[in-house]
């Protein structure tokens, strides 16, 4: 490769005219190929478009989210106990079965877990 570019540029005088003749006298033919290209690669978007749209699996995605953990569910529950330095630190505990699932802290609380009932 670093010895080819060179010497295309040494003799380009020799193989770049054929080239420009022949894109001259083609140029209505490569117009179109190019044209046809860029139809069949819209067309090509837009089918993926509407299949992956229509598309059931992507439909049941969305209905197979989980559903939020539930502090006060039967599996768990929440105090809020004062720590050592005076602040208020919530604590859920979690029985067996228990599952977390989704966002559960809150902006200024610290959330410790626990599977014991003390």
């Amino acid at each position: 490769m670093l010895v080819a570019l060179p010497l295309a540029a040494v003799f380009a005088h020799v193989w770049v005219p054929p080239i420009l003749h022949f894109v001259k006298l083609q140029a209505d033919l490569i117009q179109g190929i190019s044209a046809g290209i860029q139809l069949l690669l819209w067309a090509g978007a837009a089918s993926v478009f509407v299949v992956r749209a229509l598309s059931p699996r992507r439909r049941s995605k969305q209905s197979d989210a989980p559903e939020p953990f539930n502090a006060d569910g039967p599996h768990a529950s929440q105090d809020k106990v004062e720590a050592k330095d005076g602040s208020m630190v919530q604590v859920i505990k979690i029985g067996a079965g228990g599952s977390i699932e989704g966002d559960i802290v809150g902006r200024d609380k610290t959330t410790r877990y626990s599977d014991n009932d003390h």
